[in-house]
């Protein structure tokens, strides 16, 4: 099986809840999944949710959408 490149990275942008253990949980299904990450950015939030990109590394096209969904 391929490994995870930099070569197919691409970046999500989610809005989740703005609580303690929220991005674990992302973290731990992009784990699940064999994406590689990259890369995590804020880019804004209030007191219920927080915005972040992130980019993951992935073995191809077919599993970053594997990924995404």
């Amino acid at each position: 099986m391929k490994k995870p490149s930099p070569g197919f990275s691409f970046i999500v942008r989610l809005e989740i809840r703005n609580k303690p253990g929220m991005l674990s949980k992302v973290l731990a299904h992009i784990a699940e999944v064999g994406g590689d990450m990259d890369c995590i950015d804020i880019s804004g939030f209030n007191a219920a949710t927080i915005i972040r990109e992130l980019t993951i590394n992935a073995r191809d096209e077919n599993h970053e959408d594997e990924l995404v969904a």
